[in-house]
Formats: C-alpha cells, sequence, structure tokens
C-alpha cells in the first residue's frame, strides 16, 4: 500500500519541433529547460555551432538565458505533453567572407 499513494509526478516535458530551411525535427524538452540547453541539443543533432544558432518563436529571438517556455509558449508556461514550434536560422561559418574567386 506504500509507494503509490500519491500520484507520482512524471518529469514534465513537452515537444519543441525546430524547424531550419525545409527540415524539421522534434526534441523532447523538460517545462522548465533553457534555450542554451536547446541549442546544446541542436548542435549534437544538426552539427550547427551554437554560436551560429538563432531561435525564433512567435516572431521573437530567442535569450539563451531564459526558458523555452517562458519565450515561445502561450503565457509563458509549457503545458506538459504540449508542442510549440521553433525556427532555426544558422548562420554560415564564422564571420566575414570576401568576394568569391573569379
Amino acid at each position: 500500500t506504500a509507494g503509490m499513494a500519491s500520484p507520482a509526478d512524471p518529469p514534465a516535458t513537452f515537444v519543441v519541433e525546430v524547424k531550419h530551411g525545409k527540415d524539421a525535427m522534434k526534441i523532447d524538452v523538460a517545462t522548465d529547460e533553457t534555450v542554451a540547453s536547446l541549442m546544446e541539443t541542436i548542435q549534437d543533432r544538426l552539427g550547427v555551432l551554437t554560436k551560429h544558432q538563432k531561435l525564433l518563436a512567435k516572431g521573437k529571438v530567442l535569450e539563451a538565458s531564459k526558458s523555452i517556455a517562458a519565450q515561445a509558449c502561450k503565457g509563458g508556461e509549457a503545458t506538459p505533453g504540449g508542442k510549440v514550434t521553433v525556427m532555426l536560422m544558422a548562420s554560415k561559418g564564422g564571420g566575414g567572407g570576401g568576394a568569391p574567386a573569379p
């Protein structure tokens, strides 16, 4: 009778669908996960370095130090089991390129 007397709370997660060009990938994240953590996951999966990533949701660039939910979800709260879409803008390389070779 002990053990599951009170309902156990599973870790609350929701799905972030990251759209990059024509590709999209779904990533399960904790409701309190930060954008920086999501960027690390994107780097691992897509090979796009975090410094070259710009994530947008609801028309705004997401701040790495804040939670995904606070910036991308309605009312700033993630719904466990819910889904939010984020656009990934990736810059190529590390900075300025000159004119192409003739």
